[in-house]
This record gives structure tokens, C-alpha cells and sequence, in this order.
């Protein structure tokens, strides 16, 4: 049993230090890898939960766990950010609406802010909640601002660059929020294009390694045992 965990937390181990130093630094603006493995939970305990569960099959069998469970740790670690990335930007058109329909009530930039943060789509609300309670605990709205662009990546630049400018010189809010939020859908919808036109090339895989495979089993091969049959006899 020690010789399983040792084999098993040893891989584990090995494979997320491989990959802190072949993998990219950062993904976008997201935080590191230890970091983000950290935060999703792959705590070790985790790791000797699953070995011990596992732990009759010896060496190999506490090898191959480890590594599994390492190469599934990294690969959410680094896809983790992007769809992260991806669900800021689908949440970029009704953000900036909010925004606007703020302004429109006569809002400034600071009231527009905690009037839109707890009713944003889910996931900027968090960033959003957390740039409110800055400001009001006395820090500076452009560095709020800031730190929020920070926090959600680059889809939601253009929007707290409005604001900032909008802060510092005092100009209205309704028309730049409204350009902010035609592009932000049209990027949407370039993105649903893009996707819609690689679904055919990602229903390759299960076509060829599922559909195909059954289709010779089923078409071709009892020809061929027929014929190798009537062939022999």
C-alpha cells in the first residue's frame, strides 16, 4: 500500500512540475498554474483519497492513477481560463446594456457601478461585486476600474475604458456604452460562427472511431468470413 502512494503521489507530482515548465506562464490574463490548480481544489489528500481507493493494483496501478490524475488536473487548469474567457465575452452585450439603461437613469460611473454590479450576468457578477465594495471602502475608481479589467481579461476592456473616460472628463455615457455593446455582439456572433463552422471537423473523431469501425464490423467483415468460408470448403 505505501509503495502505491509513494509511486502514485511521486507521478503526480513530476507531471504538474513538467508541466509549470513546459506549459505557458499564463493563459491570457489568467492567474498560473499552480495557482489555478490550487484554487479548483487538487489538493495531495485528494490524490491519496483516490490511490487508496485504488491501491490493489501495486505499482502500476498507483503509477498509471497518479499520472492520470495529474494530465486531468493540468488539462483543467489550462482549459479553465479559456472558457472562463469565453463566457466574460458571450456576457459583454447585456453587461454593457446595463450599463447604458444606468446611464440613461442618470447615473454616474460610480452609481452606475452599484447599481449594475449585483443584477450582471453571472460570470462578471463576481468581478463586478468586488469593484463596488473597493470603491466604497474609499479606493479610487479608475484604479477599481482597472483592477476590474484585470480581473475579467480583454473582452471587457472596451467597457471600463468608457468608464474611466467617461469618470475623468465628465462625458456621457449613452452613445459610447451603446457602440461598446453592438460590438461586443457582433464578436459574439463572429464567435457562433466560428464555432458552428469547426462542429463538422469535431464530429470527425466520433465518426471515425465509433460509426466507421461499426459499420466495417457490420457490413464487411461477415462478407469476408462468408467468403474465406465458401473459400475453405
Amino acid at each position: 500500500m505505501s509503495s502505491v502512494l509513494v509511486a502514485g503521489m511521486a507521478s503526480f507530482a513530476l507531471c504538474v512540475m513538467v508541466a509549470q515548465r513546459r506549459g505557458p506562464r499564463r493563459v491570457g490574463r489568467g492567474p498560473r498554474l499552480s495557482r489555478s490548480l490550487a484554487r479548483r481544489g487538487a489538493p495531495a489528500s485528494y490524490a491519496v483519497a483516490v490511490l487508496v481507493a485504488l491501491g490493489g493494483f501495486g505499482w502500476s496501478g498507483g503509477l498509471a492513477v497518479g499520472v492520470l490524475g495529474a494530465l486531468a488536473w493540468v488539462g483543467h487548469a489550462r482549459v479553465a481560463p479559456r472558457a472562463r474567457a469565453a463566457a466574460v465575452a458571450d456576457a459583454m452585450p447585456e453587461l454593457a446594456d446595463l450599463f447604458v439603461i444606468a446611464a440613461g437613469a442618470g447615473h454616474p460611473v460610480a452609481g452606475a457601478l452599484d447599481v449594475v454590479a449585483p443584477r450582471s450576468p453571472t460570470p462578471v457578477r463576481p468581478a463586478l461585486v468586488s469593484a463596488s465594495m473597493r470603491l466604497h471602502r474609499g479606493r479610487p475608481l479608475d484604479e477599481c476600474l482597472a483592477q476590474l479589467a484585470t480581473e475579467l481579461g480583454p473582452a471587457v476592456v472596451p467597457l471600463t475604458d468608457v468608464l474611466r473616460q467617461a469618470a475623468t472628463s465628465g462625458a456621457s455615457l449613452g452613445p459610447p456604452l451603446t457602440d461598446v455593446a453592438a460590438s461586443a455582439r457582433d464578436t459574439r456572433r463572429r464567435s457562433a460562427q466560428e464555432a458552428a463552422r469547426r462542429l463538422p471537423v469535431a464530429m470527425l473523431l466520433p465518426l471515425a472511431g465509433c460509426i466507421l469501425p461499426a459499420a466495417v464490423l457490420l457490413a464487411v467483415v461477415p462478407v469476408v468470413l462468408v467468403s474465406l468460408a465458401s473459400l475453405s470448403g
